[in-house]
């Protein structure tokens, strides 16, 4: 599901803003369990827009995100929700441009309702970024740059939420973003 669109403006550069959903849900219930579980990848499809010096250009793709959490969890219970990108490579061209670099990633994930923010962190990954709370949002920042054509994998993003709502009530963590104007994740590339 195309949960809408999002947009950047950097002119001589491409800025890519995309809104998505996680497509996870923990339910709140009189029952716990033990261990996190973790979900089948969770294929997110993106509604990209680049701002060029020619206009405007439509770049949507489809990321499967890894993500664990608990089935369940009782009320005012501290749980971790994680989720992963996959590793990729920055492409060394781009719509027969060449990609010198790719840079100031970020990523905006919502606290979710029935939730209350924990705290946040990052693991893992081979290029470093920050995380916390900014407004009402988990934001990760990743300034990079990263080459066109080098290997990266993202960080772990690791959300702690303490479960708030009424029993059988649902959390359900997702990218955030409404539009092109509010988005949900950027990211600045140097042609």
């Amino acid at each position: 599901m195309r949960a809408g669109r999002t947009k950047g403006t950097i002119v001589g550069r491409r800025t890519w803003a995309i809104l998505a959903t996680l497509g996870l849900t923990v339910p709140i219930s009189a029952v716990i369990t033990a261990a996190p579980t973790a979900a089948a990848p969770v294929l997110i499809p993106l509604d990209c827009e680049a701002t060029t010096p020619i206009g405007g250009q439509a770049a949507d793709q489809d990321i499967a995100f890894d993500t664990t959490a608990p089935a369940q969890v009782l009320n005012s219970t501290l749980f971790t929700v994680s989720a992963t990108a996959p590793a990729g490579t920055i492409p060394s061209d781009f719509g027969g441009y060449t990609v010198g670099y790719v840079k100031d990633f970020r990523i905006k994930i919502p606290v979710p309702a029935n939730s209350t923010y924990s705290g946040s962190s990052l693991s893992g990954g081979t290029v470093s970024g920050t995380v916390g709370l900014v407004g009402s949002n988990v934001q990760v920042d990743i300034p990079g740059p990263i080459a066109g054509g080098a290997s990266y994998q993202f960080p772990t993003v690791n959300v702690d939420l303490t479960s708030s709502g009424v029993d059988g009530a649902l959390i359900q963590p997702k990218i955030g973003g409404t539009s092109f104007a509010n988005p949900g994740f950027e990211l600045t590339a140097r042609f």
